[in-house]
C-alpha cells in the first residue's frame, strides 16, 4: 500500500512561488522528500521548525490506519461459524517494510502504535512509501469463509431443477477423479464409505434418486444435499452421488450451520469403528437381538436380517458380496471396451460415478466384511 501524506495546497503555492523566484532546487528538494523528511519537527534543508508538523502528523496517523485496515485478507471471515469452529480467537499478523524513521524521530511512536512493536521496523532510506500486509494468523476451515460459501450458495439458490443445476454447475467444472475430487481426507471418506454400508445393513438409510436422502440419526432423521451435484443413472451408484455432493454443503452452512454435515457425520460414526478394528455397536445389536437400536426409516428394512444371530451376519455379508460382486463386473465390462460416459451436463450412465470410487468401495466393503466374518472383537470406540 503506496501510504501518501497530503499537504496543504497553500504549503503547495508558497514553494511554487520560492521556486520560480529561487530556482535553486528547492522545488526538487520538495518533491523529492521522503516521509522521514517530510514528518520531522524541523525542515531538514533550512533547520526551520514546522509550524505545521502537528497537522502532518495527524495526517500521517489517519492514512496509516487507512493502510494497515486496508492491509486485512480479501476475506470475509463468518465469526458464529469460526467461533464453533476453532476455538483460538481469530488474529492476523502484520508486515511491514521498514519505516524511514530512525529512533526518536517524532513519528516512529505514531508508527508503532498502528502496526504494533512486531511489525514496525526502521530503515535508513528515506522513502515516500511504506507497504502493509497482513495474513492470518492460523489457518482456518474453509466452511467459515464468507469468500467460499456465499458465491457458492448463491449459485445454488439460481434453480431449484435439478436438471438445470447439473448442467450449470458441472460444465467445464471438474478435472480430477472423484476420489479425489470429495474435500475429505482419505481416513473419514473411508469411515463414511463403511458408514454407509453398515447404515443399509441396519435400515437406516433411503436410497431414492428423486428425492432428498435421509438418514435416521440419535436426534431424529437428517438429510443429505439435493439435488445432488449428478443426475445419477441408477440407485447403484447413490452412495458415489451421495460423496460428490459433499461439495454443496460449502453452500449450505452459511444457512444451516453445522446441520448441513449432520447426514455425513452419522455416516462417519457408523464407520469409523472399523478403522480400530470393531463393529459399530448398533451392527452388533441388530445382530444379536435382530432390531436395530433405532428405527428403520420411511420404508427401508435392514439388509441384515434373519431369524437368528448366524442368518443376520450371513445377510450381511451376502449384501457386501453383492456390491463387491456389482463393482467388479463394471470394471470388467470397462477392460473390455464397453464405453460409458457422464456427460458435461452432469448426466451419468449408470456405475460411471462408482467406478471412480471401485477400489476405495471395493477395500472399505472388504474390511467391513472380514469383521463380521471373523466374528471380530465386539464393543466401539465411539
Amino acid at each position: 500500500v503506496d501510504l501518501v501524506c497530503e499537504a496543504d495546497s497553500d504549503e503547495i503555492a508558497e514553494r511554487v512561488d520560492r521556486w520560480i523566484t529561487d530556482p535553486a532546487g528547492r522545488f526538487k528538494r520538495f518533491l523529492d522528500e521522503g516521509l522521514g523528511a517530510y514528518l520531522s519537527d524541523t525542515d531538514p534543508h533550512t533547520d526551520e521548525r514546522r509550524v505545521d508538523h502537528a497537522e502532518r502528523l495527524q495526517t500521517f496517523r489517519r492514512q496509516l490506519g487507512k493502510a494497515k485496515n486496508r492491509s486485512e485478507p480479501l476475506v470475509s471471515i463468518d465469526s458464529d461459524l469460526y467461533g464453533q469452529c476453532h476455538q483460538k480467537p481469530l488474529e492476523f499478523t502484520t508486515v511491514c517494510s521498514q519505516f524511514p524513521f530512525s529512533e526518536g524521530h517524532p513519528a516512529a511512536d505514531e508508527a508503532r502504535k498502528i502496526v504494533d512493536d512486531d511489525a514496525f521496523k526502521v530503515g535508513d532510506s528515506d522513502t515516500s512509501w511504506v507497504l502493509i500486509l497482513q495474513y492470518l494468523s492460523a489457518p482456518v476451515h474453509p466452511l467459515v469463509i464468507r469468500s467460499i460459501t456465499e458465491p457458492a450458495s448463491d449459485a445454488l439458490a439460481d434453480t431449484e431443477d435439478p436438471d438445470e443445476r447439473s448442467s450449470a454447475f458441472w460444465m467445464w467444472r471438474r478435472g480430477r477423479r472423484l476420489d479425489g475430487f470429495v474435500p475429505l481426507p482419505r481416513k473419514v471418506l473411508e469411515s463414511v464409505i463403511r458408514g454407509f454400508a453398515v447404515a443399509r445393513l441396519c435400515g437406516y438409510i433411503t436410497v431414492d434418486l428423486d428425492r432428498p436422502m435421509r438418514i435416521t440419526t440419535e436426534k431424529g432423521e437428517a438429510e443429505f444435499p439435493w439435488p445432488m451435484l449428478s443426475r445419477l443413472g441408477g440407485k447403484n451408484d447413490v452412495l458415489a452421488g451421495l460423496l460428490e455432493s459433499f461439495s454443496l454443503t460449502f453452500g449450505m452452512v452459511g444457512s444451516s450451520g453445522f446441520g448441513a454435515y449432520e447426514g455425513y457425520k452419522r455416516l462417519y460414526d457408523l464407520g469409523e469403528p472399523v478403522e480400530q478394528g470393531m463393529l459399530h455397536d448398533e451392527l452388533e445389536v441388530l445382530f444379536e437381538t435382530g432390531t436395530p437400536r433405532y428405527p428403520t426409516i420411511a420404508s427401508e428394512q435392514p439388509k441384515a436380517s434373519g431369524a437368528t444371530p448366524e442368518e443376520r451376519r450371513g445377510a450381511a455379508r451376502s449384501y457386501l458380496e453383492a456390491n463387491d460382486g456389482w463393482i467388479l463386473n463394471q470394471k470388467t465390462r470397462r477392460a473390455e471396451g464397453e464405453i460409458f460416459h457422464k456427460g458435461f451436463d452432469g448426466r451419468a450412465e449408470a456405475g460411471v460415478p462408482t467406478m471412480e470410487f471401485a477400489d476405495m468401495f471395493i477395500k472399505c466393503y472388504s474390511d467391513l466384511h472380514q469383521l463380521i466374518e471373523t466374528d471380530g472383537p465386539r464393543g466401539s470406540v465411539v
